[in-house]
């Protein structure tokens, strides 16, 4: 090439030794820049990429937080040196979330951002998508005041009603078969479905009644959660179903483990799209003489009462933070009568204070023939509901109001079997008439008509006269 140029440049000037040589000169000099220009830009290049080397393979700074220097005793805490660039923080940094301890204090530093649904619900079990209670339940929904279902997630069989991505229940085998009648298929799509509909979706956890099943998972692999008579045998309840013995295991709610198991489950429903957990069941068996079972050295010093609001009070760390509402059901009595209370478990005043919404099963068929001033209590379903309801307005104002805790709203179960449709409707207007605006009807069929519910307007009316006075 530079044999080229010279022929270029010779044409444009005539040739003389003297000017050849000059511009030899110029061509050694240009050469010479040239090498100095790549020597400085080899050199600039070299030390670019050392330094990425370096950066490369450096340990990793928390964001913003500097260099970190180790320390041969690792009691001590570590420098920091603060001269380094702050790494930029991603733009969505999960919050790391810390499982609260059995007996944690309450919620500490618990901003709630819920906003309250007010539900007007009924029970409907092992419902799917596509099945006559399914069709039954989005239709009322769509013309009457329904807006809120409860659906079995651990249920009376101690079994999990559909794939539930929780290690525990995977590892015991807990979830009903799939070709069986109380599997639900796609819970998830099926919750999606129901909020698509504007219908509020609640997740009932059966709590310590586990399983008549001698083969239960539970029973084989976790005997130790189980409560023993002070023989030392397994405890079986007195349970007749149409007919037939079925007699029930029961948690021991002293065990750690087992509580520990049922808020796993309860949170797995809550990741997978409850807007509520309703725990049921969280008492002692009732057939019994309590004298006869034993829960252990720790029931000597803590209550039956003390501890079943201590596992709320845990649940209820857990399940909160993840948006959900909380809530259980308890006797009705319980609000009542302390005796009662206190051997179920069941305190009605303390459990409050922790859980959103308290739900008394307020069922004629559930008290005696006669109670307080009403005879023949199941001839008169509106006089003991609104009895209770009063009873319990009472009883929850009695929750002081200098606790952090906010009491609980009082949410009825009302019995939706074994009635004409005007006994079953006429409980749910004692309820609006002594300041119950939310409700659930219990059937254990899941299968409701018409008739005992308002139409939307009418609901819509109602609730626009009730404003006015």
């Amino acid at each position: 090439m530079s044999k080229d140029r010279d022929e270029y440049l010779d044409r444009d000037r005539s040739y003389s030794p003297g000017r050849r040589r000059r511009r030899n000169n110029r061509r050694f000099v240009l050469f010479g820049v040239i090498l100095a220009v790549m020597a400085v830009g080899c050199g600039v290049l070299g030390y670019t990429l050392a330094i990425k080397y370096l950066e490369k393979n450096e340990p990793k700074n928390n964001p913003g937080q500097g260099q970190v220097t180790q320390v041969a005793n690792a009691s001590q805490t570590p420098a920091v040196n603060n001269t380094s660039t702050p790494t930029p923080t991603p733009s969505a940094t999960p919050t790391p979330f810390i499982r609260p301890g059995f007996d944690d204090p309450y919620l500490i530093g618990f901003d709630d951002f819920r906003e309250p649904f007010p539900v007007r619900g009924a029970y409907v079990g092992h419902m799917s998508k596509g099945s006559s209670i399914y069709d039954n339940i989005t239709w009322l929904a769509g013309f009457t005041e329904l807006n809120a279902v409860v659906i079995d997630v651990k249920d009376d069989f101690g079994y999990i009603t559909y794939d539930m991505d929780c290690k525990a229940v995977q590892d015991m085998g807990l979830v009903t078969p799939k070709d069986g009648k109380y599997y639900i298929e796609d819970m998830k799509g099926l919750l999606e479905d129901l909020h698509s509909r504007g219908i509020y979706c609640i997740a009932r956890v059966v709590c310590f009644k586990e399983s008549y099943y001698t083969d239960s998972p539970i029973v084989r692999l976790h005997p130790d959660w189980l409560l023993k008579t002070k023989s030392g045998e397994l405890f079986r309840d007195n349970t007749v179903l149409n007919g037939t013995s079925k007699p029930y295991a029961w948690m021991n709610f002293y065990n750690r483990d087992a509580l520990e198991f049922i808020v796993d489950v309860a949170e797995q429903a809550a990741l997978d799209g409850f807007d509520e957990i309703c725990f049921d069941y969280m008492r002692t068996p009732t057939d019994v003489k309590l004298s006869d079972l034993d829960y252990g050295t720790e029931a000597e010093s803590v209550s039956y009462s003390e501890q079943i609001v201590k596992f709320i009070r845990y649940a209820c760390n857990r399940l909160k933070p993840l948006g959900v509402f909380v809530s259980g059901s308890v006797y009705g009595i319980t609000i009542d009568s302390a005796i009662d209370s206190a051997n179920l478990g069941q305190d009605y005043k303390e459990l409050a204070g922790y859980l959103d919404y308290i739900c008394p099963m307020i069922y004629p068929s559930h008290y005696g023939t006669n109670f307080g001033v009403i005879e023949n209590v199941k001839e008169h379903p509106y006089e003991l509901v609104a009895m209770e309801v009063r009873n319990s307005e009472k009883k929850l104002k009695a929750v002081s109001e200098s606790e952090v805790r906010k009491t609980a709203s009082c949410r009825p179960w009302l019995q939706a079997f074994g009635y004409e449709y005007g006994q079953i409707r006429v409980q749910v207007d004692a309820c609006y008439e002594n300041g119950a605006d939310t409700w659930l009807y219990w059937n254990s069929g899941g299968y409701y008509e018409q008739e005992v519910f308002l139409t939307k307007e009418e609901a819509a009316a109602q609730a626009e006269q009730q404003k006015n006075e």
